[in-house]
């Protein structure tokens, strides 16, 4: 069987596709014949031959969608014209634009105009390669175009199988689409591997389709079926290796190969959240019905990255998972390390790892990771059912700037039952103090999304009808109970503190963002004696000398503690309460919900100390 596998807009540039890589193994394993094709690429290249012969648009505009489309629709929208037709609701979408504040209507206006006929060129290249099934994938902006092709496709050849998988066909979605869209004979809900391999036994006439796990399929008589949803997660010793090497042959071959900076490979070693199966995250609905946790064998997991390094030559590696194996410390970090290769490495940390933790993922070339840092309030992080207090965050900031790590995080807000008063002021007086830590990457309000706790359990505060977000219906041709269905983000009323509040903690964290660059604040331990060099915008140029049992106590807050805490560790001193009164006065540390941090990133550490 010769199988087509498609990535459509919105795809990232920079990397390959993990869906397209991981099936191409699992189905080639299976003796199909199989071709990659990024539409995504495509669509750049489209852009950058419309760019190249005198044309407003550019693989820049493809970027801009891909990093700032998906919360206003735009990537969907763009798509609209070749599901349903140019100019589709064009002033309500405009009009949507302008109340949301976004900059580039006019480009995606442009490109909405493009669409049609790069949907036909696509359906012109996979009939080229004389497919028996074209497998399409779907995550986030991927939906429409996704649709868009399937359907030129079915207009071309009526009897060609056209199966869709995804993120965004999991659960209620992956039914509402294709209950709709006739042009999908087959939505696969949940991972793939193993509803792949039974659908081609299906073909094979050795399985009924209604034995598919999760499947939605079409009979004879174009009626549809959904057969029951059950998440059959894939063990870690199972997880394919990802076949990449047709996105970097495409990509290298590229007219669109100027604009695109930065290429890595995209790569995965686990998947599901161990944190999210004891407690998951309020806001967090990434995982579907998969949120297991499962590795692979750390030598596995060493092979795959470092060959992978080896054969194309690509020292950043994107790894996709939710969270990092711990028991990668002890293994595939070390392993890593010990190549010495200049890797640039990306993983998903959870934020309470140990200094030594910290200096492992350094040393193995880990240089950017996303720590689920989210607020620095005890009482907003427990709303989250984040596990961790505000000044654990703070102090995973310090190791971070420490061992020369960037965290990227947003400072979320709007979770039902926080305050002003309580939860934001005390964080919003002493972020001044932390311009020298790295900051987020701006504020934004909670969304709602689909299989989220606070999605599924109206106890947690959310308990008014739910809406899809407000693009939905001016993307879709559909009515509200199957946009209910479809839809992975919603609104609802704005919870917790409101937008004159907000704007009070944006306006800090942007000067925290501003001064980041030209701050510092380290300190140096020599015997007794504590040196902390302070160098932030905002505050006088100083050096604190603390000697003596200060000096101890502000070693201490290294870790976070509170008051009993640090006095379990030095004993009775009655003046402790007033040093770190003088030290939070100072900026020199963190305090909330009575523990306390200290903020001076250390320094070489002398040999006597």
């Amino acid at each position: 069987m010769r199988v087509s596998l498609v990535s459509m807009p919105w795809q990232a540039l920079h990397w390959p596709s993990l869906a397209l890589s991981v099936l191409d193994t699992v189905l080639t394993d299976l003796g199909c014949e199989v071709t990659q094709i990024y539409g995504n690429l495509q669509f750049a290249e489209y852009l950058a031959g419309n760019h190249q012969t005198g044309g407003e648009l550019s693989p820049d505009d493809y970027h801009i969608v891909c990093d700032t489309g998906f919360a206003y629709g735009v990537g969907e929208w763009v798509f609209s014209s070749a599901l349903y037709e140019p100019g589709w609701r064009l002033t309500r979408f405009r009009e949507h634009l302008e109340h949301k504040g976004y900059a580039h209507a006019d480009a995606a206006e442009r490109m909405h105009r493009l669409a049609p006929r790069f949907v036909e060129l696509t359906a012109d290249r996979v009939l080229a390669t004389r497919p028996d099934l074209v497998g399409i994938s779907s995550a986030f902006e991927q939906n429409v175009p996704s649709l868009a092709l399937a359907a030129a496709l079915k207009r071309r050849r009526p009897d060609l199988p056209i199966v869709m998988g995804g993120a965004n066909c999991d659960g209620p979605m992956g039914a509402a689409l294709h209950r709709n869209f006739p042009q999908l004979d087959y939505v696969v809900r949940g991972e793939g591997e193993r509803p792949v391999r039974e659908l081609l036994e299906a073909f094979a006439g050795q399985r009924a389709m209604a034995d598919v796990t999760g499947l939605c399929w079409r009979d004879a008589d174009g009626r549809a079926h959904e057969n029951p949803y059950v998440a059959r997660p894939t063990p870690g010793h199972l997880l394919p290796v990802a076949k990449v090497d047709p996105f970097f042959e495409a990509v290298h071959a590229s007219p669109a190969r100027p604009w695109i900076n930065g290429l890595a490979l995209r790569l995965e070693t686990s998947r599901g959240c161990w944190w999210g199966e004891k407690r998951q995250c309020t806001f967090c609905g990434l995982n579907g019905g998969g949120i297991g946790f499962r590795s692979k064998p750390a030598k596995r997991a060493f092979d795959e990255i470092s060959s992978a390094v080896a054969k194309f030559g690509v020292l950043d590696v994107m790894l996709s998972d939710n969270i990092l194996d711990p028991s990668y410390f002890d293994t595939l970090l070390p392993w890593l390390a010990a190549l010495d290769w200049d890797l640039n490495i990306f993983y998903e940390v959870k934020s309470n790892l140990k200094p030594e933790q910290m200096a492992s993922l350094a040393a193995a070339g880990v240089t950017t990771v996303q720590p689920g840092i989210e607020s620095l309030s005890s009482r907003v992080l427990a709303l989250m059912n984040k596990g961790a207090t505000g000044a654990a965050q703070v102090r995973a900031l310090r190791l971070f700037r420490e061992h020369g790590i960037h965290p990227m995080w947003n400072y979320l807000y709007g979770f039902p039952g926080e305050r002003w008063l309580t939860d934001y002021a005390h964080v919003a007086e002493q972020i001044p103090a932390l311009v020298h830590l790295p900051p987020p990457n701006g504020i934004t309000r909670v969304t709602l999304d689909r299989f989220s706790p606070l999605f599924d359990d109206p106890t947690l505060g959310v308990d008014e009808p739910l809406l899809p977000a407000a693009w939905y219906p001016l993307v879709y041709d559909l009515d509200g109970e199957e946009l209910l269905e479809l839809a992975y983000t919603f609104e609802y009323p704005p919870k917790g503190i409101d937008d004159n509040d907000a704007a009070k903690l944006a306006i800090v964290v942007e000067q925290w963002r501003e001064r980041s660059a030209r701050s510092s604040m380290t300190c140096r331990a020599v015997d007794d004696v504590v040196v902390i060099e302070d160098r932030r915008i905002g505050w006088p140029a100083r050096d604190h000398v603390l000697r003596g049992a200060r000096a101890s106590a502000y070693l201490a807050l290294a870790r976070h503690l509170t008051m009993p805490g640090l006095l379990a560790v030095l004993g009775d001193q009655p003046d402790l309460r007033e040093w770190l009164g003088e030290w939070k006065a100072d900026g020199l540390v963190y305090e909330d919900a009575g523990t306390w941090v200290a903020l001076a990133v250390p320094g070489v550490r002398d040999a006597a100390a």
